[in-house]
């Protein structure tokens, strides 16, 4: 099973979905599409698609894309090479580029950490047990407070009291985090401009979970990095702490660095 197709799947759907809390006038059509989504992934039968089409049941609507998103874990690749038929999504990973100047672009660096941080409205809890929301904002950390007051105007007591963020809230604190996480791998190495996409979008997602410190401690890492030795950066990455505790992040990560050894 291709876990990239389940990332670009999970980011089409959430976008139709951020498109339709943003923009009232799209909000029919994208329901619509969110719906069609739902019913390529069995979450939802024919009929009652269109059922939802035929009454314009908003609300039910973006319900099902929600258990659609639920089901996409169980997708076969058949199921994932018809809804891809459907969508435009592209065939695989990120493929090495000729050019190594190419950078990943918002929708490639979104749609692989949302897939492993998640998208979350209200406060829960990561695997080391920190208070999270949002697509992996840890409200543990220093600055918290400050940074929901002056970039999206929301009080931090409030958010642990269960306060609810809405789509564009949630992507204000990723952009922030994500211009951290992209400074923090690009001041991991001096040679990152030189890299292959995916090898850049591995760092990120690293720095976007670890934090430059933690980032900073794959020093054998980096050390082949700057040989472009990419299969002992899979082997120093393997054979970490960080990958034993991530789960399924560092089995996709390593992933997209097998294809270029």
């Amino acid at each position: 099973m291709n876990w990239y197709k389940k990332a670009q799947l999970l980011y089409e759907l959430q976008k139709l979905e951020i498109e339709a809390s943003i923009n009232k006038e799209a909000s029919i059509k994208n329901v619509i599409l969110a719906t069609l989504i739902s019913l390529l992934m069995g979450a939802i039968t024919l009929n009652e698609a269109k059922s939802l089409f035929k009454e314009k049941r908003i609300d039910e609507a973006k319900l099902m894309s929600t258990v659609g998103k639920d089901r996409i874990e169980q997708l076969t690749d058949n199921d994932l090479d018809k809804i891809k038929e459907n969508l435009n999504i592209p065939e695989s990973q990120p493929q090495p580029v000729v050019n190594p100047n190419s950078d990943p672009t918002f929708d490639e660096l979104f749609s692989v950490i949302a897939y492993h941080e998640g998208f979350q409205n209200k406060v829960y809890k990561d695997r080391r047990g920190n208070r999270t929301i949002g697509i992996g904002f840890n409200l543990e950390r220093q600055g918290a407070a400050e940074v929901l007051k002056s970039l999206i105007g929301v009080d931090y007591s409030d958010v642990l009291r269960g306060k609810k963020l809405n789509d564009k809230q949630i992507l204000t604190l990723f952009q922030h985090d994500l211009n951290q996480a992209i400074n923090g791998a690009k001041s991991f190495i001096d040679n990152f401009d030189t890299l292959p996409k995916q090898v850049k979008m591995v760092l990120i997602d690293m720095a976007f979970n670890l934090g430059s410190g933690g980032l900073n401690e794959f020093k054998r890492m980096k050390a082949a990095l700057e040989r472009y030795d990419y299969r002992n950066m899979a082997k120093e990455m393997k054979n970490s702490a960080w990958f034993a505790q991530v789960g399924k992040r560092g089995k996709n990560l390593l992933n997209m660095i097998s294809e270029l050894i």
